[in-house]
């Protein structure tokens, strides 16, 4: 009696057992299909004696079945009009829809039919395949389907996931080959195998219609700077899924492509806009374009409607707060307000541009409130007469100190000269030997090359700004360069950074905060002789003006060479030596300097109000700021003492508020008050010497701890003004 054939069907797998799921093994080496173990093909004959082990090792090799092509099956009906393939293991000729086909020969290996995979996806499904010879992959695609199997691993990576097989792919005879299971389940074939004759037809399915999927949407109009309102009727006619989406907007004659049609119009001003738009479906086709028109209203600009003063003539010192109200497009938020005050002073008006808490001159303030929509657009400015009464709640120093805001700007500067007052009691004054390497000459980088290079040994600290004036990106490398015949340890302290930006002021203050915040790295590298370690390898490419600063602390045993150097993202840092050394300007400063830290200890005077002058090379004895340029093996002054760490220790007998006044011109910073970082100015920058900032109070018997280093981008020098209790009624 002929012996039933085995049928696994599509809808088998289908019903049961999802492909993705079938070729996982996610706790187990098997995974059953009711009844059926997945791990095997059931496709053995159980009652075949037939030893199938020594196939298992064995390349077989029968001369091709003679098939008369006369008795060949050619009526597909069978099979319901599909394709279909017959194939016989270890004959190399198979029969498709009826027509005898030369193939690489199919075999059964333990009970597993393993198919010729480039003969049955390649010739006979139509697929792409590809074999990459050194991964041991195969690469099969076919419409939305991608398939990649590892012979190596034995894993199927298909929709980005990675699923093991329990019966793997096989290499022989330079043919790969997939097991029976595996094409039915990716390639949803139906596979009949009859025991008797051994033979394996394998029924293609159904082609799926080519109907590509149709876009469609709509669009209403919206205010510039509002959330779009559309409705996106796309579909596919087969019923696919739609999974991607091409937006294009074209703007006066420029087109510019996208996923998100939002991100692709948030900036949009006024006007109408032709957007054309597509989707892809699951089988990778891609609709037409469809075009249509997004018409974009203009964003009207905010408007204050109301602005009030909560007193009618506020005294000076007294606190005040002011009100407004504002009318806006209902959706759009208020994102930015912007506050200025200005009075006259020895027939100057004198403009802060800053919301005023308090004020210190009697006579007229006009204070002036703008406000920026989320679109970006100003209102314009609503100003208020304020009438200030001659009558004192507090002097501009008692409310500063009373109601402390740290870097709160002290406005009244016109009866005091910070400078004339005498400088405070410095008990004791040393110099820590740290040696700085600083480089800021050329500031402005015209072309790539060597900044600054010297030797040093010892703890040692690298400092470099510069701006980019280049045309091109450029990337500054601060390296250590072991030019010599022995081994040199390098340990890495500190490592603080700031920019690339084109705000210097800004720069220098996050410099300091970044200096102050850092912790010392530790990390020791022992370099062999010609050994190149990078030490800022993470600052990205300066684009053209834009500026760039750093504070490297190291320590070396013995001496080596540290280079800072201008060069194209694209070099290698390590070929250096093949540029040349930029020739200096006339200002700036480039120099190796000996005195790195600076440590002061004061004493407060209860009687008088006294300076401590930081920042200024001549203001101490037994300091300089006078040092080497390598390069060119002249003198080096760096006056301002960038780069110097400078530690401030006082103590007072009294309470006593601190000032802190800038005596060149634009001024912007950080110091460190016990550890915590303070602004200079918490207003923005300061823009003379008759600006101050109220940056801490030191009460009776305290003493505090002061670091302080000069801040790039900033005009030193600076002083500490300190101002007892009793005489803050006088400033």
């Amino acid at each position: 009696m002929k012996k039933p054939q085995i049928v696994l069907t599509a809808a088998l797998v289908t019903a049961l057992l999802t492909p993705q799921a079938a070729l996982a093994a996610s706790d187990t080496d098997t995974i059953f299909i009711p009844g059926i173990p997945i791990s095997e093909e059931n496709t053995t004959d159980t009652t075949d004696t037939t030893d199938t082990t020594k196939t298992t090792n064995t390349t077989v090799e029968e001369k091709p079945e003679t098939t008369n092509t006369d008795t060949l099956n050619n009526d597909n009906t069978l099979y319901n009009g599909r394709d279909y393939v017959i194939l016989t293991p270890n004959s190399k000729t198979a029969n498709f829809n009826g027509t005898a086909t030369e193939s690489p020969a199919p075999y059964i290996k333990n009970g597993t039919s393993m198919l010729p995979l480039r003969f049955i996806c390649q010739d006979i499904l139509k697929a792409n395949v590809n074999w990459n010879n050194t991964a041991k992959t195969v690469q099969v695609d076919k419409n939305a389907l991608s398939v990649k199997i590892d012979l190596k691993k034995g894993t199927v990576i298909s929709d980005g996931k990675t699923y093991p097989m329990t019966v793997k792919p096989e290499l022989k005879n330079n043919t790969t080959y997939i097991p029976l299971r595996l094409l039915a389940e990716l390639f949803n074939c139906q596979v009949n195998f009859d025991s008797a004759t051994k033979k394996i037809t394998v029924i293609l399915p159904v082609a799926v219609p080519q109907i590509p999927p149709v876009a469609y949407v709509q669009f209403n109009a919206i205010t510039a700077g509002q959330a779009l309102d559309y409705m996106d009727t796309s579909y596919d006619p087969s019923g696919l899924n739609i999974i991607k989406r091409e937006w294009q907007v074209i703007n006066n004659g420029v087109t510019t492509s996208g996923n998100n049609i939002a991100a692709l119009t948030k900036k949009l001003n006024q006007g109408t806009y032709t957007i054309r738009y597509r989707v892809q479906n699951s089988q990778k086709l891609w609709s037409d374009w469809q075009e249509t028109s997004l018409i974009i209203l203009k964003n009207e600009a905010p408007v204050i409607t109301t602005f009030n003063i909560n007193t009618t003539k506020p005294q000076i010192g007294q606190d005040v707060d002011f009100s407004y109200t504002t009318q806006n497009e209902s959706w759009e938020s208020i994102a930015a307000v912007s506050w200025s005050f200005s009075w006259e002073e020895d027939g100057t008006t004198i403009t802060k541009n800053y919301k005023p808490r308090a004020f210190f001159k009697p006579g007229e303030n006009t204070v002036t409130l703008k406000v920026q929509d989320a679109f970006g657009n100003w209102s314009e400015p609503a100003s208020l007469e304020v009438n200030i009464s001659s009558k004192i709640t507090a002097t501009e120093a008692e409310y500063r100190f009373t109601n402390l805001l740290k870097g709160d700007l002290y406005l009244n500067m016109a009866k005091v000269n910070f400078n004339l007052l005498d400088t405070a009691n410095m008990i004791n004054f040393a110099i820590e030997p740290v040696t700085q390497l600083f480089s800021d000459n050329p500031e402005k980088v015209y072309r790539y090359g060597v900044l600054y290079k010297d030797t040093a040994q010892g703890n040692i600290r690298l400092h470099y700004y510069h701006e980019n004036i280049m045309t091109e990106p450029m990337k500054i490398y601060t390296l250590v360069h072991n030019t010599s015949d022995v081994p040199v340890t390098i340990t890495i302290g500190k490592v603080a950074s700031a920019g690339p930006t084109r705000v210097s002021l800004q720069l220098g203050t996050k410099l300091g905060e970044n200096y102050f915040n850092a912790s010392p790295s530790g990390k020791t590298i022992t370099l062999a002789p010609d050994g190149k370690y990078l030490l800022n390898p993470g600052i990205r490419a300066m684009k053209t003006n834009e500026v760039e600063a750093a504070l490297i602390d190291v320590y070396a045993s013995s001496p080596v060479t540290f280079v800072t150097v201008a060069m194209s993202d694209a070099m290698n840092y390590k070929d250096y030596t093949y540029l040349y050394q930029l020739e200096r300007e006339i200002s700036h400063t480039r120099g190796t300097f000996l005195n790195g830290n600076m440590n002061m200890t004061f004493e407060l005077n209860s009687n008088k109000a006294e300076k401590i002058i930081l920042g200024r090379a001549d203001a101490h004895e037994n300091y300089s700021g006078i040092g080497i340029d390598a390069t060119t093996g002249n003198e080096a002054k760096n006056l301002g003492n960038y780069g110097v760490l400078h530690t401030i220790t006082i103590t007072a007998e009294t309470r006593t508020g601190i000032l802190v006044n800038p005596r060149g011109s634009i001024f912007q910073g950080v110091l460190c008050w016990n550890g915590e970082i303070r602004p200079i100015s918490a207003m923005g920058y300061m823009r003379n010497n008759r600006e101050a900032a109220a940056i801490g109070i030191i009460e009776a018997g305290e003493t505090v701890t002061i670091t302080y280093m000069t801040p790039d981008g900033s005009d030193s020098p600076m002083l500490l003004v300190a101002i007892p209790t009793d005489l803050w009624n006088e400033y």
